[in-house]
């Protein structure tokens, strides 16, 4: 996807999403299942692409709100 359009609170919404998934804050049912898939198994580590991407997607939602 290189283009789309949201409103305002549905920024608002995603960044918050994207952030607590981030934080590893516990949803509704008290865990965060997304993190856990791509956490390695031996080490428990969250696999760095992985962040790495979600860090950008952040600053991505970031800037939309700036402009």
């Amino acid at each position: 996807m290189t283009d789309f359009t949201a409103s305002k609170e549905s920024i608002d919404f995603l960044l918050r999403q994207l952030t607590d998934i981030k934080n590893e804050v516990p949803d509704e049912d008290g865990i965060r299942e997304i993190v856990d898939l791509w956490k390695d198994e031996e080490s428990g580590e969250v696999n760095q692409a992985w962040m790495e991407h979600l860090e950008w997607l952040i600053g991505s939602f970031v800037s939309e709100q700036e402009v």
